[in-house]
């Protein structure tokens, strides 16, 4: 794209827009910066400190974040009871009730690694296809 053609495509972008792509200015080659302050000191616009990043309309904050609400927390804390109470109640179990437990703690183990490990390499799996989806769309 030539110089002309990406000043116009600024000079035609809101001001918050401008703002957005000048707190991310290290994403551009060097004649889009040259032209982006240019456009920026023609609105009499101040450019954010590089690394901090303007709220846009789509962003959502803290508060309004559904994840941060009492069900999230709560559904959080009891997934990590789960993942760390299961197995640590299997070792109590097994001490309490198995004279020989040291002698089958390390089959306790195993099977608790085959029962567990495939379902976060699928928790993992799933995950990681919905994050490089949602990247695709952008």
């Amino acid at each position: 794209m030539d110089a002309g053609a990406l000043f116009e495509v600024y000079r035609h972008k809101t001001d918050e827009e401008l703002l957005a792509l000048a707190a991310d200015r290290d994403s551009l080659v060097p004649e889009a910066q040259t032209i982006l302050t240019k456009e920026l000191q023609r609105r009499n616009l101040v450019a954010p400190r590089q690394g901090r990043r303007v709220p846009s309309k789509d962003t959502i904050d803290l508060e309004e974040n559904p994840a941060f609400h009492a069900p999230a927390k709560i559904g959080t804390i009891l997934a990590l009871i789960f993942v760390f109470g299961t197995p640590l109640g299997f070792v109590v179990l097994a001490v309490t009730l198995d004279p020989d437990w040291k002698r089958n703690l390390p089959i306790s183990v195993l099977s608790l690694l085959l029962v567990l490990a495939p379902s976060f390499g699928i928790i993992r799996w799933a995950t990681r296809r919905k994050i490089r989806k949602d990247a695709k769309s952008r």
